[in-house]
């Protein structure tokens, strides 16, 4: 899993009342926007269609209006992909409010187990990246948990906004 935001690790946020998303097929765009987020506050904005399922947002001032943006890509050109293999890219992007006003964010994601065992890799392979200024970067990563069926785990990784 490899994504592409400026977004350093948050404590697993709770969401917030008055967001609204709407998502686009596999290889589409989701996008999700809220309201009066207060200073301290955490917005999640449900993904369709996407191995990143849920992004949260955390507000470091009150947020008046917020756009986030999830669209699976492909790599950059001129970007060299990160070690190993990739399962998928994506673009976060934030509109609507200033770098400032954003602490964090976190971003809930799946890889089938499937795929997983094509490339020899146990839970603990998992790890999200971002690309910024010009090189990937490891998050921190955990696995929260399973479906019902034990066949797509689910990992949670995230960020502190830097400008």
């Amino acid at each position: 899993m490899a994504v592409s935001f400026d977004l350093d690790p948050v404590p697993t946020p709770t969401p917030a009342p008055r967001s609204h998303s709407s998502g686009a097929g596999r290889s589409g765009l989701s996008a999700g926007a809220a309201s009066n987020i207060p200073a301290g506050g955490h917005v999640s904005f449900w993904v369709q269609g996407s191995a990143i399922y849920v992004a949260t947002v955390t507000a470091a001032e009150q947020i008046p209006e917020i756009l986030i943006t999830v669209e699976q890509t492909g790599l950059s050109s001129g970007s060299d992909a990160p070690t190993g293999a990739v399962y998928e890219y994506y673009e976060v992007l934030p509109y609507r409010t200033t770098d400032a006003a954003l602490a964090g964010a976190t971003l809930n994601f799946t890889v089938p187990k499937a795929w997983r065992a094509e490339q020899g890799f146990g839970p603990e392979d998992v790890v999200l990246y971002r690309y910024h200024n010009g090189a990937w970067q490891a998050l921190p990563t955990e696995m929260i948990g399973e479906d019902a069926t034990g066949v797509v785990p689910s990992w949670q990784g995230g960020t502190q906004y830097r400008r």
